[in-house]
């Protein structure tokens, strides 16, 4: 007790310190250890040995970690693993939202200070905002791929468009140049020099007409197919809009019929008997349950659902515990 006494100020700052920073050290090799411990107990279904169905249970009945951030801690270990010891300052939650991103953009939020000096909600909208330029770019790239395969088929049909007058065209000369080389008849007068250049000339002006109207036939089918194209693109756009809506339409009529029984359920009166209040509160309970479940089962992300499966299933098991005690 006399050495504490003794100790000066400084000494005692520089010992809590050390503690401090030790500490820190350790609470940073546990964020590691929790994350790989859960995975295993998760992956390996090793929470079967301790009586759990499923590992949601596990970690309502075994561990002080509730089912969200066991699943962030798994989610940050499987997406950051051992470094992840060296993040420890930015927080799970932080680190959770963060691995939704690609490893480039998270490097750049960790290494530029963002990570750790943005509040919570500022993150947020920052991953929002490098997720939305993202798609946009995945967006604009498979356009222009799509516009450059487009044109490129169009060269390649032209060229091969080209090259069939030009055989055409060398196949006129190839004739020309055999009557040249024929044997006249006797009683056929030989062509002067200048027939012979005029009907030179007239093949080339035929073989060049045929390329014109080749050239325009394609640019007519072109000009066509795409507005074919953007025909079949606006309606099949309009289709899906509309079924957007009827199904839309459709979910919101039947939210509203559920609604109504509901509303209507909820203002009968209650009855006087004993008989006809268990029935009555009885069909309330299985209305309810129908509608939890039917909520449940809309819900996309697995982990989400399997979390609202398992408190329903345990408020199921305490309901059915409090009527074994009547």
């Amino acid at each position: 007790m006399e050495n504490v006494i003794a100790q000066t100020t400084q000494e005692r700052a520089s010992a809590l310190t050390g503690r401090i920073n030790a500490n820190a050290r350790v609470a940073a090799e546990m964020l590691v250890s929790i994350g790989r411990d859960l995975k295993t107990i998760r992956d390996e279904k090793l929470y079967t040995a301790l009586g759990c169905a499923n590992f949601e249970e596990y970690c309502d009945k075994h561990t002080e970690i509730r089912q969200r951030q066991a699943y962030n801690f798994i989610r940050c270990f499987e997406t950051y693993g051992v470094p992840l010891s060296s993040l420890s300052g930015i927080g799970v939650t932080k680190l959770t939202l963060m691995t939704v991103l690609d490893e480039g953009d998270r490097a750049e939020l960790i290494e530029s200070g963002d990570a750790e000096n943005l509040s919570v909600r500022e993150l947020q909208e920052k991953i929002e905002e490098l997720k939305n330029k993202y798609e946009q770019l995945t967006l604009d790239y498979d356009q222009t791929s799509s516009e450059k395969q487009g044109a490129e088929n169009e060269v390649e049909e032209l060229k091969k468009q080209i090259d069939a007058l030009a055989k055409a065209l060398k196949d006129e000369q190839d004739k020309n140049k055999e009557l040249e080389s024929r044997p006249v008849e006797v009683a056929v007068q030989k062509p002067s020099a200048e027939e012979i250049e005029k009907i030179k000339a007239d093949a080339q002006k035929a073989a060049e007409k045929k390329l014109d109207a080749a050239q325009k036939q394609h640019d007519k089918e072109i000009k066509q197919l795409r507005e074919d194209l953007q025909k079949q693109y606006d309606n099949s756009r309009v289709s899906a809009v509309d079924a957007v809506r009827r199904e839309t339409a459709a979910e919101i009529e039947r939210l509203k019929s559920e609604n109504a029984v509901l509303q209507s359920n909820a203002s009968k009166p209650a009855p006087d008997s004993t008989k006809e209040k268990v029935k009555f509160y009885i069909s309330e309970i299985q209305a309810r349950f129908s509608a939890v479940v039917e909520i449940i089962k809309s819900v996309e992300d697995e982990d989400e659902k399997a979390k609202y499966k398992g408190a329903l299933k345990a408020a199921v098991e305490r309901l059915g515990g409090a009527a074994s005690e009547i």
